[in-house]
């Protein structure tokens, strides 16, 4: 009992006490869990991410460059909420393409390239110098920012 149990049960415990116990744990079971997906929902209410002029609604998929809004595809949304959440966590091409697509990649990892790229041409100014998603060679991608400004608000 001092490692964790909360109930033991004799050997010698008649099916209807065994059924009660039962019943009692998975009733205990569903509400923890069903605690756990109310915590978690309003954890994520009111989700904002704003950094530079780049304002990211999780919640109702708006996104916003200097107030003016942006026409993203559903998997451009993905990948950039994705990085913008993890800010300075460098994400590999192929966890990007199981973490947004949810499936193994057969070693072809050019779509993630070309909706970065796209990505890229609606949010930078200068796709050569640019603001927010930055390529580590060999690597992968990360959203970039100072230590000045954290991305990440709720608001």
């Amino acid at each position: 009992m001092g490692v964790g149990a909360d109930d033991y049960i004799e050997k010698t415990t008649s099916s209807p006490v065994l059924i009660a116990k039962v019943k009692a744990h998975l009733r205990r079971y569903r509400q923890l869990t069903q605690k756990r997906k109310q915590n978690e929902l309003s954890e994520r209410k009111l989700r904002v991410i704003k950094y530079q002029g780049l304002v990211i609604d999780l919640d109702s998929a708006i996104v916003k460059l200097d107030n003016q809004p942006l026409r993203l595809s559903a998997k451009e949304f993905q990948i950039l909420s994705l990085l913008a959440q993890y800010p300075n966590k460098i994400f590999s091409v192929e966890k990007l393409f199981e973490l947004i697509w949810d499936e193994q990649s057969l070693g072809d990892y050019r779509t993630v390239m070309v909706h970065i790229s796209n990505l890229r041409k609606k949010l930078e100014t200068d796709t050569n110098q640019p603001k927010y998603i930055e390529t580590l060679r060999g690597i992968g991608y990360k959203f970039k920012y100072t230590e000045k400004e954290l991305p990440i608000s709720n608001e």
